[in-house]
């Protein structure tokens, strides 16, 4: 099981450097991309700025408490955008036939179809700001650098990397039964954006559905719950079962999917 993974990191080590290599043989193009993204981040973010100009607290949730969950958000964000282009291409792949290609490899098809290719350009700005964020909030919330806190916060990176991938790419699987998940690509994407916000705006049953029915929030709010000690137990058990439950789930559709495949030469 360890070999397995580490053969699977040095994959994914292997695909990150050939697409960095890709990607910088059109600087340009690259640099634009940043700097495109940069000013999509500064759009977005304008609401931190209008957060500490008016000094709101929402549920007990400081400016500073809240600087520490957009930050997450942010890197969360960026995370999520490295490996989108691949969630994207899945469809192409399995309406053209193509997927042959990777069926043939000596890997899992799944991993390797999800992984082949690792944006650089949109993920920097926004992995970058969401530190510059999380640190400012973190050091004015009082939190203790140490590295017990530093420990919890990178396994919940983790934990939420595992459950965004497995939660955005259960809708493009569906692509083995539809002819286009287009619109279903375009809610999720939408729901993505839902959680730019602490769920404690909004009201118990649109946090449980978010904690627990499609568990979204915990992506981004759980990681400051637990740093600053507000978590139930309940919620702390759900929030290392979910991306387990998510990705069997994502698993057994990518299986069922292979089954009605129908490849390009068939």
């Amino acid at each position: 099981m360890i070999n397995l993974l580490k053969r699977y990191l040095v994959l994914i080590f292997m695909f990150a450097r050939n697409s960095l290599a890709g990607q910088l043989e059109y600087r340009v193009n690259f640099i634009m991309g940043v700097l495109v993204e940069a000013g999509f981040l500064v759009v977005k973010l304008t609401y931190v700025v209008l957060i500490y100009k008016t000094g709101v607290n929402i549920n007990g949730m400081s400016p500073d408490y809240m600087l520490v969950f957009i930050g997450t958000y942010t890197i969360m964000t960026g995370i999520y955008m490295s490996f989108y282009t691949n969630f994207w291409n899945l469809t192409n792949y399995i309406r053209e036939g193509t997927l042959d290609l990777y069926l043939t490899k000596p890997v899992s098809g799944l991993f390797l179809v999800t992984f082949r290719y690792i944006d650089f350009a949109t993920p920097l700005p926004a992995i970058t700001a969401g530190f510059i964020m999380l640190g400012i909030g973190w050091n004015r919330c009082g939190f203790s650098v140490n590295f017990n806190n530093i420990g919890i916060f990178t396994g919940c990176l983790t934990v939420g990397t595992v459950l965004t991938y497995s939660l955005f790419l259960m809708p493009r699987l569906l692509g083995f039964w539809t002819m286009s998940t287009t619109g279903i690509a375009q809610i999720s994407d939408a729901i993505w954006d839902f959680n730019n916000m602490p769920m404690k705006i909004y009201n118990k049953i649109i946090q449980e559905i978010g904690c627990f029915i499609f568990p979204i929030f915990l992506i981004t709010n759980v990681p400051g719950l637990i740093i600053g000690g507000y978590i139930s137990r309940i919620l702390l058990i759900w929030y290392f079962m979910a991306p387990v439950i998510t990705l069997s789930i994502c698993v057994i559709m990518w299986r069922a999917g292979i089954k009605r495949y129908s490849s390009a030469s068939s």
